[in-house]
């Protein structure tokens, strides 16, 4: 019987060699593509200041500023004039077939520079896109959609977020929105830590009432009833995904007290760990829309 061959060539629409992070450029650097019907679109964020061509002619990129380049568009960057070290930036092509629906879907415009106030705002997304592209297999492409798709989210949350602080905001906001805006990512991605509101405050030289005040207004809700938020859905996680004692889940995400930790996750869901761990959640929706 004839053997039948059952490998399946994986169609990734990045390659490695056409992604790379924190580029440092020399001052007399200066890229200048001309338009191309059969090029991959490139994707871009400015590290430092840089000049472009984007559809409104040649323009100043400053730290943060993203760029979506059509394929059919040309592609000119260089260092502003007087530039001492030349300039650093974030990139990667990707296939217009794949990039082009997501991109629609986003909202975000090509060939427009788009200030997002984060100059590393693509770091952690390449990180991931190379492990998927030097690592490949049958869930690959799913993984780069989904991975894309977050990308072009973040970068349009970013720009939300850097509009809004432009225009919005009260001076003394403006002036505190980036450090308590850190301070928020690692409440939420640390809910873990023993924080103290009085030393965070102090870490951004605020009084703890005013550090209270400014998060609220900034974020809608005070810093302690984040660092519970971030710590419940770090323990949903760890009792829906492992096997660890309740007790163990509670030091886990922060809590000393497993009695306490106890009450307070029952207040919140209407279900003890133990039920919840056993599928038992009253509170919780039974549908979601994404």
């Amino acid at each position: 019987m004839k053997k039948v061959d059952k490998t399946v060539e994986i169609a990734i629409p990045i390659r490695a060699h056409r992604i790379d992070i924190d580029t440092h450029h020399d001052t007399a650097f200066a890229l200048d593509v001309e338009a191309r019907k059969d090029d991959d679109c490139l994707v871009m964020c400015f590290r430092t200041d840089a000049v472009i061509l984007t559809v409104n002619g040649m323009e100043t990129a400053h730290p943060g500023d993203c760029m979506l380049h059509a394929r059919a568009f040309r592609r000119f960057h260089t260092s502003v004039p007087g530039a001492r070290h030349g300039f650093r930036n974030d990139w990667f092509y990707i296939e217009p077939s794949f990039f082009l629906p997501l991109l629609k879907r986003s909202g975000l415009p090509l060939n427009t520079l788009i200030p997002t106030g984060k100059p590393d705002l693509l770091e952690e997304v390449l990180h991931r896109l190379l492990e998927e592209v030097n690592n490949p297999d049958e869930f690959s492409p799913a993984a780069i959609r989904h991975i894309v798709a977050l990308m072009l989210l973040n970068i349009r949350r970013a720009q939300t977020r850097n509009l809004r602080r432009k225009t919005e905001l009260t001076r003394s906001q403006r002036y505190y929105y980036d450090a308590l805006l850190r301070l928020r990512e690692a409440l939420r991605k640390n809910p873990e830590r023993d924080y103290s509101i009085g030393a965070l405050a102090a870490e951004i030289h605020l009084s703890k009432e005013r550090f209270n005040v400014l998060y609220r207004e900034l974020f809608g809700t005070s810093p302690y009833t984040e660092l519970v938020s971030s710590r419940l859905v770090l323990a949903k996680r760890l009792l829906t995904a492992t096997a660890m004692p309740v007790k163990e889940v509670a030091l886990r995400c922060g809590w000393q007290d497993v009695h306490y930790f106890s009450r307070l996750f029952h207040g919140k869901t209407g279900c003890t760990p133990g039920e919840f761990r056993k599928g038992n959640r009253p509170n919780e929706r039974k549908s979601f829309v994404f």
